[in-house]
């Protein structure tokens, strides 16, 4: 699931039966795929995770950020130049 053209991108994982649940939700922050050459550089993101029985229940989660983005690269047959 995406909002905002792709800047924010959203899963969502659910696993249900009888006395049992698990389920995984995660957001990204990023530039949208559809900006030339730096589009898809991910900035961070967090992800929930749970699990629900009938005799237990865990609860997970995490945030994450990166301090430098991926540099992005542009390749022409055996030359490669790194944009930065």
């Amino acid at each position: 699931m995406d909002m905002y053209s792709g800047a924010l991108r959203g899963t969502v994982k659910l696993n249900a039966r009888p006395n049992y649940f698990n389920g995984h939700f995660g957001m990204t922050v990023q530039i949208p795929q559809a900006i030339p050459i730096v589009g898809g550089i991910n900035f961070g993101g967090a992800d929930i995770d749970m699990t629900i029985t009938d005799k237990y229940w865990e609860v997970a989660a995490g945030v994450y950020f990166q301090i430098v983005p991926d540099v992005p690269q542009i390749c022409i047959p055996e030359v490669c130049v790194t944009l930065g």
